[in-house]
């Protein structure tokens, strides 16, 4: 094989490889969904208050993804955890919190935001 075609299939599957983790990422993350919270949580800064706050965000976000696929594979298998265990157990949590949203008493809403039109 020549070293070309060796170059090409390293590049490949780094680029594939690179692909999959934004794909599986990506939905965890959810940067669009996340927007209108950290607006709502940061609607009495300036905007020359939220961009840094904004960079320091998505910084410490980057580094904490990174340390949990790092180091993540190794404190489960510390304290003998599978990942098939952690997927029931995130679903139970998805549930149980969706369970006690429905069953909360109605609660009426506060004063409308100047945003919200």
């Amino acid at each position: 094989m020549s070293f070309a075609v060796f170059d090409y299939l390293v590049h490949f599957h780094f680029v594939k490889t690179v692909l999959l983790a934004v794909g599986a990422l990506l939905p965890i993350v959810d940067p669009l969904g996340s927007a209108p919270i950290y607006l709502a949580m940061t609607a009495g800064l300036g905007p020359e208050h939220r961009r840094p706050m904004a960079k320091a965000v998505a910084v410490n976000s980057f580094f904490l993804l990174l340390a949990s696929t790092l180091v993540g594979a190794y404190v489960l298998d510390f304290f003998g955890l599978s990942i098939p265990s952690v997927q029931v157990a995130g679903g139970m949590v998805v549930c149980a919190v969706a369970w006690s949203l429905l069953n909360r008493p109605d609660s009426h809403p506060g004063p409308r935001s100047p945003l919200a039109t």
